[in-house]
Order: structure tokens, then sequence, then C-alpha cells
């Protein structure tokens, strides 16, 4: 009877190994696709835009790539992504602009006397 419970254990060991490197291999090939996908919402996210709108929202590029919310946001909280700021300046297109930033640097530059100037942010 001892051998054939050493023979059981010794079996059960092996199996145990075989399963434990069948697991390895699987949760790598899904973190390797995982990866994959991630990488493919970080270059649609640099390269594209969606179209019914002006940059990708997390909920959008979730639905267009089948990630989670979450996963888009973690992926570009690491990369440093925010899709909604803009990386650039923008001038107006109003055709005074350039007499109104004029006339409101000029009220820094040499204020009346006695007069205090005022900044209002126009929100739009």
């Amino acid at each position: 009877m001892g051998k054939l419970r050493l023979a059981i254990v010794e079996l059960a060991a092996e199996v145990s190994a075989e399963l434990e490197s069948f697991a390895s291999r699987r949760k790598t090939a899904q973190a390797l696709a995982l990866r994959a996908r991630i990488e493919a919402v970080i270059v649609q996210t640099l390269e594209s835009l969606p179209d019914d709108a002006t940059h990708w929202s997390l909920r959008g590029m979730a639905r267009a790539s089948g990630l989670s919310v979450s996963t888009v946001q973690r992926s570009w909280r690491a990369f440093g992504l925010q899709p909604h700021r803009e990386g650039t300046f923008k001038l107006s297109t109003d055709p005074d602009f350039v007499d109104k930033v004029r006339d409101i640097v000029g009220l820094y530059v040499s204020p009346p006397a006695h007069a205090i100037v005022l900044c209002v942010d126009e929100k739009s």
C-alpha cells in the first residue's frame, strides 16, 4: 500500500505542476492580449477622433475598444493622456480681437489715475 500511495502523491504533484504551468501560460497570453488592446487604445486616442465628437471620452473609447471604462481610464492616466484638454493655444476669430487686446493691455500697462482694472472671464 505504501508504494501505491507514493505513486499517487507523485502523480498528484506532476498534475499540480502541469496545471500551474497551464494557468501561468494562460495568464501570460491574456496579459499579452490585453496589452495589445491597450496599445491600440492609446494609438487610437492619439491618432484619431470619434465621428460624433471633438475628442475621445472615456465612455466613447470604452465603447469603441470593447474595454471597460476603468481600463481606459487607467491606461490614459498611465500615459498622461487627457483628450479633453487642448495642447495648443487658439486665437479668437473675432474680427475686433486685435483692438480688444490692445485696449486691455493698455489698461494694464498704463492704468488711468485712481482706477481699478478688473478682469472678468467669459465662459462660453
